[in-house]
């Protein structure tokens, strides 16, 4: 609600954007539909566009806080496309970041998770913005209280059978025990700083030497994963599993560590995880997209551009013909690849040729463009780690 008011007053200014306002009946108290009629009433006297939007399936069980706080993301980030929104500004504040931070202590988290809530995020095609996280709570309800804002404190952030309870009441001593919200965001900040550093080492790592393969499969050559400290060692294999296999949070620091012990001791042969398979060599160790995690991802192929996987950009000269798909290459459609003569990379095993993108009609191959030459169609890889 400080935000609403805050919000309304910065879009008078010169050249600032207009705000349109979302707020989410999570259907799990009855009072809740009044609690988003309190804000619809306050919207309409800061003249702000409100939406009311509605979650139904919520249901008790386990994590119930975790599945509302996604179901309200994509809630929300639905609601932003068909607006044609860009970014998304939520309200999070101090106390938020430090029992979040206190949260990923307790499991264990490794840097990127101890550099807390991030002021600016992307979140699919939509940036989240967080400008409150250096503010408490008390300052945000006495602008409320000046400016004779309703609000309203929910229930469920006393209820100690939710973690994230339990862990807000110790983030509020520590704050009553001196650490202030600045010295607070001076750290994340500082351990931000320290974890975009290790991901330009990484990126400068694949480019030089030459990571991604041109076929999308990530080839490490073992020397030089060997030669590596056991921290780019980790986050190398954080970042490339969490692409190749779509990973929308990162993957635990323990069993990122797991597996980089498992690796350096030459304990695997093959192994899944995280839609990844890992296929150590002799002199590489090769990651790829696991058969089982794209074998029944079909896209429409409209227009002269679709993007598949989330690494993959498949697009045709002109545009592709009716009833086209981007489907799986798959075991038969490599045989066939492989019958019309093209020039495979023999150092890359065939399951992991086979999770590649190709052009459908029905059951005809017409292409996997990544495997060989076609005038008519070509697939960028969209790859995260910068060039230098």
């Amino acid at each position: 609600m400080a935000m609403l008011y805050l919000a309304s007053r910065a879009q008078k200014l010169r050249g600032a954007p207009r705000f349109s306002v979302f707020t989410v009946d999570h259907g799990l108290r009855p009072e809740a539909r009044d609690e988003v009629k309190m804000v619809s009433r306050l919207c309409r006297r800061l003249d702000l566009p409100c939406k009311i939007l509605l979650w139904h399936d919520g249901r008790g069980g386990p994590a119930l806080q975790a599945r509302a706080r996604q179901a309200r993301y994509e809630l929300m980030a639905a609601a932003c496309r068909q607006k044609k929104i860009t970014a998304l500004v939520t309200a999070h504040h101090a106390v938020d970041q430090m029992e979040t931070l206190l949260m990923r202590l307790a499991r264990g988290s490794d840097l990127t998770g101890l550099r807390g809530m991030l002021g600016r995020r992307p979140h699919g095609d939509i940036t989240i913005l967080r400008p409150l996280l250096d503010q408490m709570p008390e300052t945000l309800r006495a602008l409320c209280e000046r400016h004779e804002i309703s609000f309203v404190s929910d229930p469920s952030n006393y209820d100690e059978t939710f973690e994230r309870v339990r862990w807000r009441q110790t983030a509020l001593q520590i704050f009553k025990t001196g650490l202030s919200p600045e010295s607070l965001d001076r750290s994340t900040a500082r351990l931000a700083a320290v974890d975009d550093d290790l991901d330009l080492m990484v990126d400068d790592f694949t480019q030089r030497q030459e990571v991604i393969t041109p076929s999308g499969v990530a080839c490490i050559p073992r020397v030089s994963f060997t030669a590596l400290p056991k921290t780019l060692k980790r986050r190398l294999l954080q970042r490339l599993l969490g692409w190749i296999g779509g990973q929308a949070y990162p993957i635990a620091a323990s069993t990122i560590e797991s597996l980089c012990q498992a690796l350096d001791a030459g304990e695997i042969r093959g192994r899944t995880l995280a839609g990844c398979l890992i296929r150590p060599r002799r002199s590489v160790i090769l990651i790829g997209r696991e058969y089982a995690a794209v074998a029944a991802l079909a896209m429409p192929a409209t227009g002269r551009q679709v993007s598949w996987d989330g690494r993959f950009t498949v697009s045709c000269r002109r545009e592709f013909p009716a009833g086209a798909e981007i489907r799986v290459l798959g075991r038969r459609g490599l045989d066939e690849i492989k019958a019309r003569g093209a020039r495979l990379d023999q150092s890359i095993p065939n399951g992991l040729l086979q999770t590649l993108p190709a052009v459908f009609i029905g059951k005809n191959l017409c292409a996997c463009p990544l495997l060989s030459e076609d005038n008519d169609y070509r697939v960028a890889i969209k790859s995260p780690f910068a060039a230098k």
